[in-house]
C-alpha cells in the first residue's frame, strides 16, 4: 500500500490517527472517498476493521479512546439537541448500562467513535489532491 499518503491529516488524536492509520494501511489513496462515503452512508465500519473485529480489541480500543468519544458524544447530541443517547448510538444502545460498563455498549461507542473520526477525515480531505498522489511513484 501507498502508506502515508495522509500524513498531512495527523494530529494530536489518538483516535484519529489511529482512523487515518487504518485507511493508509488498508486502501489506495483512490479507493478512500467511495469507502469512507459507504462507511458514512451505512454507519458500519467495525466488522471491517480488521484490529476492532474482536469485541475485547473494540473494548481496548475504546478504554483507550473514551476520552475522545465522550467529547464526540457530547457535541453530537448538543448538536441533535437530545439528552437521549440512544438516540445516537441506536437500537442497541443498552439503557440498563448508561455508564458503559459492559461490551456493547462500548462496542457501541467505539464504532461511533470510529465512524466520526470518518466523517471528520471526510470533510478534511482533498481528494482531487489525494489521486493525483495514487500516481505517484
Amino acid at each position: 500500500m501507498n502508506e502515508n499518503y495522509l500524513k498531512e491529516y495527523y494530529g494530536n488524536s489518538y483516535l484519529k490517527n489511529f482512523v487515518i492509520e487504518y485507511y493508509e494501511t488498508n486502501f489506495q489513496p483512490s479507493e478512500l472517498k467511495n469507502i469512507l462515503e459507504e462507511i458514512l452512508k451505512t454507519g458500519k465500519s467495525l466488522g471491517r476493521v480488521e484490529p476492532l473485529k474482536d469485541v475485547d480489541n473494540v473494548v481496548a480500543f475504546y478504554d483507550v479512546t473514551k476520552g475522545e468519544i465522550n467529547s464526540l458524544l457530547a457535541s453530537t447530541l448538543k448538536s441533535n439537541e437530545t439528552l437521549n443517547i440512544a438516540d445516537v448510538l441506536g437500537a442497541n444502545y443498552d439503557i440498563d448500562d448508561p455508564l458503559c460498563l459492559n461490551g456493547t455498549n462500548k462496542c457501541l461507542l467505539a464504532q461511533f467513535g470510529f465512524n466520526m473520526a470518518s466523517y471528520s477525515l471526510y470533510s478534511e480531505i482533498d481528494f482531487g489532491k489525494l489521486t493525483e498522489k495514487s500516481f505517484e511513484k
